[in-house]
């Protein structure tokens, strides 16, 4: 029986972290390799398989090489664009690898006419049939549902899937805005398999009138956020999926391979050596062995700063027990201190002072004194005040970012 791979949300060279970075890769890699295993087909790929429509060589390199291999097995690669590897004013990474041969882009709309016109691909080896349409940023692809000749797709015969990179109304239950959804009313009938990407969340329903509408979320995640959501529990992978006349298998596939764990705790009313202690405790008691670590402090604290807790030898404890990564978030936690600051100060000019002046001491332990106690705050004051400064007349955006990048260096006496 013909089976293909629905993959979406890659998100290769997301990460900064060059361990989150490479994992989020071997999580593609492992995807292509569970497709060559499983035999199937094709695979079709709904946007967003690069974070950028140009991105890092290194990662375009080692992505390359991987679906090499697959294309070398006989398997066939379909693609479209998502929100982030599409860009409406220069050439895309997508586009280059189509022309390279790597993979072949699911041709966009022809709006030639008054209405948006979609033209098949057919896949030689299955007979399926597929088309779709591309991802943007800011879901301006609204139009192209709006004006959608739906009757012409509807028509044809045979199996057929409807790629897309957008949010449906119907499936999101109110989890998204409006303004980046779109009515299954918008989509055409009488196809078998509608493939989503753009969603982060596992999601499969069918629709009367209308095929299976599946979205398989992140192969590994692109952010905080989508690692929060591994931690409580959202599966990571893409679905391989059966067809003759009608789709009869789905199944999902996981590809992250490391675990997620979350620890949250509350600071309301708490000291900073209570939050301390809670931190030792949370290394102390549990395992931390090939998985990823979040630990998130919320609250306003009783008395001292958020900027008093050294986390550095939490992060040693919890790497020195076998974690592959760990972020501690306290993007949430204030102190009463601090919201005296933000209600009493009334000049930006004060405001930026006094919190510069308050976070300072989390630069404790790099060596720059400029980065230290109230010559750290003036620092900071300044760094924001060069990077406030405006682009010359004839002056290149490479070297506006030269001239400002040296500024900040002499501000921090880290170069000349």
């Amino acid at each position: 029986m013909p089976s293909f791979a629905h993959i979406s949300d890659c998100h290769l060279g997301a990460w900064r972290d060059k361990t989150l970075r490479k994992l989020n890769l071997e999580a593609f890699e492992k995807a292509m390799d569970k497709c060559v295993e499983k035999n199937v087909d094709f695979i079709l790929i709904c946007g967003d398989l690069f974070d950028k429509n140009i991105p890092d060589l290194d990662i375009v390199e080692q992505a390359t090489r991987k679906m090499r291999q697959v294309r070398n097995q006989g398997i066939e690669i379909y693609v479209i664009y998502g929100s982030h590897d599409y860009s409406p004013a220069a050439t895309s990474i997508i586009d280059v690898l189509h022309s390279s041969g790597l993979f072949t882009k699911i041709m966009d709309a022809d709006n030639a006419t008054d209405k948006v016109s979609l033209k098949f691909l057919h896949d030689k080896k299955t007979g399926a049939k597929i088309a779709g349409i591309s991802g943007r940023r800011a879901s301006i692809e609204k139009y192209y549902y709006e004006m959608l000749d739906r009757e012409k797709l509807e028509s044809e015969g045979g199996f057929k899937i409807f790629a897309f990179h957008i949010g449906v109304n119907e499936l999101m239950g109110g989890s998204m805005h409006t303004d980046e959804c779109i009515p299954v009313s918008f989509f055409p009938r009488n196809f078998d398999y509608y493939a989503g990407g753009h969603i982060h969340s596992r999601t499969e329903k069918k629709e009367n009138g209308y095929g299976l509408f599946v979205y398989p979320g992140t192969t590994f995640g692109w952010n905080y956020n989508d690692l929060e959501n591994a931690a409580n529990g959202e599966e990571r992978g893409f679905f391989i999926v059966d067809f003759d006349s009608s789709v009869k298998n789905v199944e999902f596939v996981e590809t992250m391979k490391n675990s997620v764990k979350l620890f949250e705790i509350n600071a309301d009313n708490k000291t900073t050596d209570d939050v301390r202690k809670m931190l030792d405790k949370i290394c102390d008691d549990n395992s931390f062995e090939n998985c990823i670590t979040l630990i998130k402090i919320k609250g306003v604290l009783a008395s001292g700063k958020s900027s008093d807790i050294n986390t550095q030898p939490v992060r040693d404890k919890i790497y020195a027990k076998g974690a592959v990564n760990v972020f501690i978030n306290r993007n949430a936690l204030s102190s009463k201190e601090f919201d005296d600051i933000k209600i009493k100060a009334d000049a930006r000019e004060t405001i930026e002072e006094r919190i510069f002046r308050e976070h300072s001491g989390m630069c404790a332990a790099y060596s720059l004194n400029t980065l230290k106690g109230d010559e750290g705050a003036r620092s900071a004051k300044a760094v924001l005040d060069a990077a406030k400064e405006g682009k010359k007349e004839n002056e290149t955006k490479s070297d506006y970012a030269d001239r400002i990048a040296a500024k900040i260096a002499r501000i921090l006496g880290a170069g000349t």
